[in-house]
């Protein structure tokens, strides 16, 4: 049960980074460098109240999640500056039929156990098919020309990294591997990513950049919620029978940010019965998703 509330949260969180650089349309590395180090310095305290995990396989894990989400997070603040954080969130739908299917072939444990209870398993399949279709409903058009050749590789690697990030929180404590997977994945993704821009802009441009008041305000507000989203994130991806049931809760984004425009003042369309069926189906999911599944062997 706790991973659905924090995959809630994170779904949240998740949606507030897209639309922060909406908002400020900066360059995908720049604000995803700036995210990285900024998150680094606010847990850094931390290290002195946990112990360094001893498990070699997590550190491991840690450093490819570094790498990966290198370039994850400067495709996503990237194509949110130029597509939009709606039309972007859209196409995290595809992660959840990657990751559910490189699950299990890592978990194929599991996928035996819910295909000898067909009850369970039609249940999760129906559940994650309301979801995507009421999400995709609601979507208002289709997706931006060029669009989804450039976030396809991103795709992919959103639901690889939200398998990375299950295994390497299983091999640490949970404080221990929170602590260490920001000041090590994060701050490796931060300094790339500011490494690469200067390689393609110039340091001189870099430091253009970093004096102005609002590039430096835009990073300050984005590694303040990518703290939140990085803890929930990690949470929900520990805790959750399947990774993919992560990436399916990610998909009440586009309602967390109706109910922020809302209390802004801005009124949305919202089609009923596209909702309907996108909270039936989350419905669906917490309960056949927490359904105890225990393999023949």
């Amino acid at each position: 049960m706790p991973w659905f509330f924090f995959g809630l949260a994170f779904a949240f969180l998740n949606a507030m980074t897209m639309l922060i650089n909406q908002k400020y349309r900066l360059d995908g590395r720049l604000i995803s460098g700036m995210r990285g180090i900024g998150v680094a310095i606010l847990y850094f305290p931390a290290i002195f109240f946990v112990s360094a995990p001893s498990s070699g396989v997590f550190w491991l894990l840690i450093i490819l999640e570094g790498a990966i989400s290198t370039f994850f997070n400067a495709r996503l603040y990237a194509s949110a500056a130029k597509y939009g954080a709606g039309s972007t969130s859209r196409m995290n739908v595809l992660a959840i039929a990657f990751g559910m299917v490189f699950w299990w072939i890592i978990d194929w444990r599991r996928f035996i156990s819910l295909a000898e209870d067909p009850i369970v398993f039609v249940g999760i399949m129906a559940a994650l098919a309301l979801t995507g279709a009421g999400f995709l409903a609601m979507s208002k058009g289709g997706f931006k020309k060029g669009e989804i050749s450039y976030m396809m590789p991103a795709v992919v690697v959103l639901a690889a990294m939200m398998i990375n990030r299950k295994e390497l929180m299983s091999h640490a404590d949970l404080l221990s591997a929170s602590v260490f997977y920001c000041e090590v994945s994060i701050l490796f993704s931060g300094v790339a990513n500011l490494g690469l821009y200067a390689h393609g802009n110039g340091s001189a441009n870099l430091l253009r950049e970093l004096s102005k008041s609002s590039v430096v305000k835009a990073g300050i507000i984005m590694a303040a919620v990518s703290s939140g989203t990085i803890l929930t994130g990690n949470l929900a991806a520990l805790y959750a029978p399947n990774p993919a049931y992560v990436s399916v809760l990610t998909l009440t984004s586009p309602l967390w940010v109706m109910l922020i425009n809302w209390l802004s003042g801005i009124r949305e369309k919202i089609n009923s019965i596209a909702f309907a069926m996108m909270f039936a189906g989350v419905l669906m999911l917490l309960y056949f998703g927490n359904v105890p599944m225990h393999a023949s062997f």
